[in-house]
């Protein structure tokens, strides 16, 4: 609700750097939440089904925090331009691919 919220302010209030700063904002604590409630749900399979395996459960952690950790990357990005915020979610594909590959060197 809270994303949705931030959108609608920025759709209400106009595109403007604390609206956007406010739209990262919201999706870093929305996808922290998300990342935090998997980790939950992983932690000695808790929440898991059975078939589920181990290496898909931690595959699916990288996958949900490369976008909080991208939203926070924009952060400062709105303050500096509308075009430099919008292009530094491009950002996205470059943190999943590293969440990635950390997680297979520690193999």
């Amino acid at each position: 609700m809270l994303f949705l919220y931030s959108l609608k302010v920025g759709v209400t209030l106009g595109a403007s750097p604390a609206t956007r700063a406010f739209e990262s904002v919201a999706a870093a604590l929305v996808g922290f939440a998300a990342g935090w409630a998997w980790a939950y749900a992983v932690k000695n399979r808790r929440l898991l089904r059975d078939d589920i395996p181990d290496e898909e459960a931690h595959g699916m952690s990288d996958r949900i925090l490369a976008e909080p950790i991208a939203a926070t990357v924009t952060i400062p990005f709105a303050f500096i331009g509308p075009w430099l915020w919008e292009a530094a979610w491009l950002t996205y594909p470059l943190i999943a691919k590293l969440l990635k590959r950390r997680r297979t060197n520690k193999k």
